[in-house]
């Protein structure tokens, strides 16, 4: 009877533990513990270096080895081991076999049985292990088992795939959410169509979400562009093939649609969403685009006008900005108030970012024909001008032509400029340009003080600055012809007035022209004026008087006299919409507009003493009385170009270039028979380029020119002289040169030739005189003169 009882006992015991097992997170997945002492021989014990000692006996303690299955380390750190039964003591948890083992180390003190148990923030409570009592240096193991479950979710691509975990089938398709995954590794497996994928998952705490698998039947698509080596983006990511007409890439994609982007050279681009559902090809014409803003203007206001381009009507955008497609012609169309303008033209890279569509106005006066009026406020102007100088004072009164003081004569000259009229619905408007005014004038036989005191100098001529502010109006008879009447003040600055000689330099310095002390006018004057324009079309015709308000006092000579300039013109000029006319003109070439370019040039420069009476030019070896090859300085410059342009052909000329002159004698009894030179040359100018095709065009540039000479220096050959320095000395020119410049170049290609010629700004002080007809000497200024021919090759640089 006892052995039955202790069978039950027993079997209850064991039921008890497997289901302690079924629901504890944590259990010993055997009840009994295991020497590894036999196993080991205990060679762990030397190389553990967190073996303890035992405190009652002095002896090394034991060590139980904990095997961890289905933890993470950062489980394992929190897991806490207490003795619950037992005169005995847990003295260290090592962590040194954590890392590769995956287990922990527990030394306890030996010769008594005890329970222990561990447990753990997340997981709970382990069951109770009984321990036998333990051995001094005994090395023994158990197995602590996680029994957490997970919940997992299993996503692909299409949906409705088949699962298989760990070899099972289950019943749920993708999204498949699968319960009662334990920690740790599985095989996982899903299949559609015939397309299968495995992956070994890991699941653990934050990582129950597997996919999505792509399960998606692939196609081939082959790119064809017609551009080499472009970028190929598929769904926004670049990938690692790029296009070849020789041997296009073939692109594997799955099912269903995708955008494909390809970007070539200078960022041509061309881009497009395709659905795939077949093999087959696609191709891809690279077209450059450009955002452009559209502005309709109804009379002086900007107005939200119907517009369509191309022959498409669009919707306004928020700043009815719109991508067009460069190199190519477009045609907008835009419609306010009754009234439609259709504007023509072609988009290049370097066209304006903004268009102005004027559309025609109904103006508000009441006459027929201005309801109909075309708006051209900008024009050009060529005129003929003449002007004398009303002398007034003290009972005298007299009218000359202020250079030659000569009675009941007038200074004639010609004038170009541009106007500016803008005008109100009304016909009001304003009246305003800007002008430049040349003068020229002879000397007579009958000019006889001029003749007297001034010998040679029989010739006169002036530059003058124009500016009108005048108020305007505006009296239509026919959409395109109508009468203008304007006045109010004429502004006019003198640039420079001179004597010369075709004979002899002008000593006669250019900016003393100005002044009663010179007994000539003052340099700027104020003036009263009147004028009247007929427009025909695009034409126009006018005449205009100038009275004079400033009070000019170089004839107090005569005593209490003023003099007035009164000034009369008769012109002819052009009006439209200048700038879109320019545009349309630079549209239509379709011009490549590289702006940069390496030249190499063909340089000489002589220095001048044009207020010689006998105007002299030499080269270094001539200032010096030495004779030469030449009398130009002869060389040799290499260098980089920049001319940026803009849409209308108005753009920039400057650049770098390294200049080197070379020079001999042909006195042999001078000791330095060799002159050599070399310094820095930069120009900034001013560009006006006409273009006539894609690689062909013609530009005219002009502005100042900067000389920097780091070296200038005679040589001697064999007297064994020290070199002898030009530059800097009394009788050597400045280091440091200006110059006014002019030039042109042609493009052919790629090939650029030019020539270019400088005119000497600063005067140097070369310690050089001449002696005149009477014996006199005279100290003189000389200049530098440069003449430049090149040769370029063209490229872009985007500086």
């Amino acid at each position: 009877m006892k052995k039955i009882w202790l069978l039950l006992v027993l079997l209850c015991a064991v039921f008890a533990s497997n289901a302690q097992n079924n629901t504890t997170q944590m259990y010993w997945v055997q009840n009994t513990i295991q020497s590894n002492n036999g196993i080991y021989g205990n060679v762990s014990q030397g190389y553990d270096r967190e073996w303890s000692e035992d405190p009652n006996t002095h002896q090394p303690a034991a060590r139980i080895c904990v095997l961890l299955e289905n933890f993470s380390k950062e489980d394992a750190f929190k897991l806490d081991f207490q003795v619950v039964s037992g005169n005995v003591q847990l003295l260290h948890k090592g962590t040194h076999f954590l890392e590769k083992s995956g287990e922990l180390a527990l030394y306890f003190t030996t010769g008594r049985a005890f329970q222990f148990r561990v447990s753990h923030p997340k997981y709970g409570m382990s069951s109770v292990f009984d321990v036998p009592a333990l051995e001094s240096k005994g090395d023994y193991s158990i197995t602590l088992r996680n029994n957490k479950t997970f919940n997992i979710t299993i996503e692909t691509k299409p949906k409705g795939a088949a699962v298989f975990l760990d070899g099972d089938r289950k019943t749920e398709s993708t999204p498949a959410t699968l319960s009662g995954v334990t920690f740790g590794k599985h095989l996982l497996t899903v299949a559609y169509n015939g397309l299968r994928r495995t992956d070994t998952i890991d699941v653990k705490e934050g990582r129950v979400m597997f996919g999505p698998y792509d399960l998606q039947t692939i196609h081939n698509i082959t790119i064809k562009c017609d551009q080499n080596n472009a970028a190929i983006y598929v769904d926004d990511a670049q990938i690692s093939s790029r296009t070849s007409k020789a041997s296009p890439p073939v692109l594997h994609l799955t099912e269903g649609q995708h955008f494909i982007r390809i970007i070539g050279e200078n960022n041509l681009k061309s881009e497009r969403t395709i659905t795939v559902n077949k093999s087959t090809e696609e191709v891809f014409n690279l077209v450059a685009t450009k955002t452009i803003e559209i502005i309709p203007v109804y009379g002086t206001e900007h107005v939200s006008a119907d517009l369509s381009i191309d022959g498409k009507h669009v919707e306004l955008s928020k700043n009815n900005a719109y991508a067009l497609e460069l190199n190519k012609k477009h045609t907008i169309s835009a419609s306010y108030g009754g009234n439609r303008k259709t504007k023509s033209f072609m988009l290049r890279k370097n066209s304006s970012s903004q268009y102005t569509i004027k559309i025609p106005a109904s103006n508000t006066a009441s006459w027929k024909n201005q309801k109909r009026y075309n708006e051209n406020p900008f024009g050009f102007d060529i005129k003929y001008v003449t002007k004398q100088w009303v002398m007034r004072g003290g009972g005298f009164k007299t009218r000359e032509n202020a250079p030659w003081h000569r009675e009941d004569a007038r200074l004639h000259g010609v004038s170009l400029g541009v106007h500016y009229n803008p005008t109100f619905t009304w016909g009001g408007g304003l009246y305003t340009g800007l002008y430049w005014e040349y003068y020229y004038s002879k000397r007579k036989d009958s000019d006889q003080w001029y003749g007297d005191d001034w010998g040679m100098q029989d010739r006169f001529n002036e530059h003058v600055i124009h500016v009108p502010l005048h108020a305007s109006f505006r009296l239509p008879f026919s959409r395109s012809s109508a009468l203008l009447f304007h006045g109010g003040l004429g502004f006019d600055m003198g640039i420079a007035g001179s004597y010369f000689s075709k004979h002899v330099g002008n000593f006669y310095e250019t900016n003393t022209y100005y002044g009663h002390e010179n007994l000539m006018p003052g340099r700027f004057n104020v003036a009263a004026e009147i004028g009247a324009r007929f427009r025909k079309d695009n034409w126009i015709i006018g005449a205009e008087y100038s009275k004079g308000i400033t009070e000019h006092d170089y004839s107090r000579v005569l005593g209490d006299v003023v003099a007035r300039q009164n000034k009369m013109s008769a012109s002819i000029g052009f009006v439209g919409d200048v700038f879109e006319d320019i545009l349309d003109f630079y549209d239509d070439c379709e011009y490549l507009d590289d702006h940069s370019s390496i030249e190499v040039n063909y340089v000489s420069k002589q220095w001048a003493t044009p207020s010689a009476y006998k105007p002299i030019r030499n080269n270094v070896y001539e200032f010096i009385g030495e004779k030469s090859n030449t009398k130009r300085l002869h060389g040799l410059s290499i260098g980089y170009n920049y001319h940026p342009c803009s849409p209308i052909g108005l753009g920039l000329w400057t650049g770098a270039y390294w200049e080197f002159y070379i020079a001999s004698s042909k006195d042999d009894d001078f000791a330095y028979n060799s002159y050599m030179e070399t310094g820095i040359y930069c120009p900034l100018h001013l560009l006006y380029r006409i273009p006539f095709s894609e690689y062909a065009s013609v530009s005219i540039h002009g502005g100042l020119g900067f000389d920097w000479t780091w070296v200038g220096e005679y040589e001697a050959s064999n007297s064994g002289e020290d070199a002898l320095h030009f530059y800097g000395e009394d009788y050597g020119p400045k280091f440091v040169n200006f110059s006014g410049e002019i030039g042109a170049s042609i493009r052919i290609g790629y090939l650029t030739l030019g020539a270019q010629y400088s005119r000497g700004i600063t005067k140097h002080d070369m310690g050089y005189f001449y002696t005149d007809n009477e014996g006199i000497e005279h100290t003189v200024k000389t200049v530098q003169n440069k003449l430049t021919f090149s040769i370029g090759y063209t490229l872009n640089l985007d500086l």
